[in-house]
């Protein structure tokens, strides 16, 4: 049973991601019929885009609109000592502190050392 529609169903409804879905399917159904592949790229990116649906020509990335890091970049380096090419924020992230770790750290140490002078008063 089909059912014709006229024109492309609009992109953020259900029956749009279904016929996005079903489009990029048919479209990649192609390959396997010899059609140029990519021509079958550009159509399914075509699709895809719009629609912001996942297909094995496109993915999706999360962009933060809003920053929460402030202050200069840092170059990332790798274990060599080599620059990698990027650049990360210096600071941490608006309300993240360094607190925390620094206090565990602290008690650890302090443990520690109150063991280690227990170890030494204790008669051998």
């Amino acid at each position: 049973f089909e059912l014709a529609a006229e024109g492309a169903p609009r992109a953020g409804t259900g029956v749009a991601t279904r016929w996005a879905r079903a489009k990029v399917e048919s479209l990649t159904d192609t390959l396997h019929e010899n059609a140029d592949p990519e021509s079958v790229r550009r159509a399914v990116i075509g699709v895809a885009i719009p629609f912001g649906i996942v297909t094995r020509y496109t993915s999706l990335v999360a962009v933060e609109e809003f920053p929460t890091a402030t202050g200069d970049s840092v170059p990332v380096r790798v274990a060599n000592g080599q620059p990698l090419g990027l650049t990360l924020p210096g600071d941490l992230p608006q309300g993240g502190t360094a607190e925390p770790l620094l206090l565990l750290a602290g008690i650890v140490l302090a443990g520690l050392g109150g063991a280690c002078l227990l170890r030494l008063r204790r008669p051998a």
